[in-house]
């Protein structure tokens, strides 16, 4: 209470929980969760979380009625209460992961979570992730686009974004994200185009084929999963085949070539190295299964063996220089 006497101007204090796991296991708090409640294979510990919340918003409420204490409503307290009402001075802040909706049936779950919210808190705002640290490309521009119109269909009030040092490829959704927040209802293809026109100049339409394709492989059909490929670069590499890398390689070449003089080369210059990374993992992650392929035939020729390993090793080198 004492904190707004000092920072009279923010309307909200946080309460949020920590990014780790760890739960009391006294009788109390233990006897508010609800016996084999999960959501998304995490146990839910939403009850006792919300509990805290509420006492918290309820003494808030006489101190300074106009206040809001926001939470987020992540991990193990992501759905909402099932027992605990809310005070209307509870300002929740849902965690969606808006680069698993292209899973129909995950974005549905998603959809209807976030509309359980939007009528349980006083207010609500969404926390997505961009780039999750992915090393290959996470890029799904549409998807966020449809995901920031329906969240003001709910009348959010706010969004936060992780976005990561993954700019080479994550710059055109963060621009097309801060342009959609000020009016979602704006064409997509248009900021793009805004976008790929204004930052690669006469590179802009290989680099936009670039990313397309980038889009085309992050949103290829596989069955929705919260944060995907995060720790798991072969989950990444899945959604490649040898035909995307080639086709990319194409268009950053042809950008090479069409993008004259500065900024432009050096744009261009700066994805292509953040591309490099890309390539260099799947030739090397291919080359792997290709020497493991080869080695467990009895027919082979061992120099055969050798000279894939070879190459393995060259990709590998390639892979750590990079």
């Amino acid at each position: 209470h004492t904190w707004w006497e000092g920072t009279p101007s923010p309307n909200y204090f946080s309460v949020g929980m920590n990014d780790g796991r760890g739960w009391c296991q006294c009788e109390k708090c233990t006897a508010l969760d609800i016996p084999g409640h999960t959501f998304r294979g995490r146990p839910v510990k939403s009850e006792r979380y919300f509990t805290f919340v509420k006492a918290v918003a309820a003494a808030l409420k006489k101190t300074h009625p106009s206040k809001y204490v926001s939470c987020i409503a992540y991990s193990a307290v992501e759905p909402v209460p099932r027992n605990v009402a809310l005070p209307d001075n509870v300002f929740a802040v849902i965690t969606q992961d808006v680069g698993a909706w292209h899973d129909p049936a995950y974005r549905a779950e998603d959809e209807e979570l976030a509309r359980a919210w939007a009528k349980a808190a006083g207010a609500f705002g969404v926390y997505n992730y961009t780039s999750e640290m992915w090393l290959l490309p996470r890029v799904y521009p549409h998807l966020m686009a449809e995901s920031l119109r329906f969240y003001d269909s709910l009348d959010a009030v706010a969004i936060t974004n992780e976005s990561w040092p993954t700019w080479w490829y994550a710059g055109p959704m963060m621009y097309l994200r801060a342009k959609l927040m000020w009016d979602p209802q704006q064409d997509p293809d248009k900021v793009l185009d805004d976008y790929y026109a204004g930052f690669f100049g006469p590179a802009r339409t290989p680099m936009r084929d670039l990313y397309d394709r980038f889009e085309t492989c992050m949103v290829k059909e596989r069955k929705g999963k919260w944060f995907y490929g995060i720790s798991s670069v072969p989950d990444q590499i899945a959604l490649w085949t040898p035909g995307d890398l080639t086709y990319c390689q194409t268009q950053m070449a042809e950008a090479k070539k069409l993008a004259i003089g500065k900024p432009y080369a050096d744009r261009v210059d700066f994805v292509a190295r953040g591309f490099a990374l890309t390539e260099a993992v799947l030739r090397e992650y291919w080359q792997g299964e290709r020497v493991l392929t080869i080695s467990r035939n009895p027919t082979v020729d061992t120099k055969d063996v050798m000279a894939a390993l070879n190459t393995f090793s060259e990709c590998t080198s390639r892979r750590k220089r990079i």
